[in-house]
């Protein structure tokens, strides 16, 4: 099961190399955000967004928690860990289907 776990890590950190820091324009992203986060409206509005998307997913957890604990018990950090389980599955399949495969994969006992 950690052998799953590690590979899942590992492919998603390739996933992420190859997508984002290997491209050519890498560099120019770089530059654009170097120049935006000068601005405290920019740095307001990606803190903003980071705050919505933790409780967006700690509204997931807890539903996913809630749908899971009628087959087995499970807690709040176990299901954070799920839905991020999920969403890194969902990275390397079409349309997220690897979402729900995730999330059983790692709240499976």
């Amino acid at each position: 099961m950690n052998i799953l776990k590690i590979t899942t890590a590992l492919l998603a950190l390739w996933f992420i190399y190859k997508r984002v820091i290997e491209k050519e324009q890498f560099h120019v992203f770089i530059d654009f955000i170097k120049q935006k986060s000068k601005s405290p409206q920019t740095i307001f509005y990606i803190l903003f967004v980071t705050i919505l998307m933790i409780v967006n997913w700690g509204i997931e957890a807890i539903k996913w928690r809630l749908l899971v604990m009628q087959l087995w018990p499970i807690s709040f950090k176990e299901s954070f860990k799920a839905i991020f389980a999920g969403a890194t599955i969902s990275f390397f399949t079409p349309n997220r289907v690897g979402d729900f495969a995730g999330r059983i994969f790692f709240s499976a006992k």
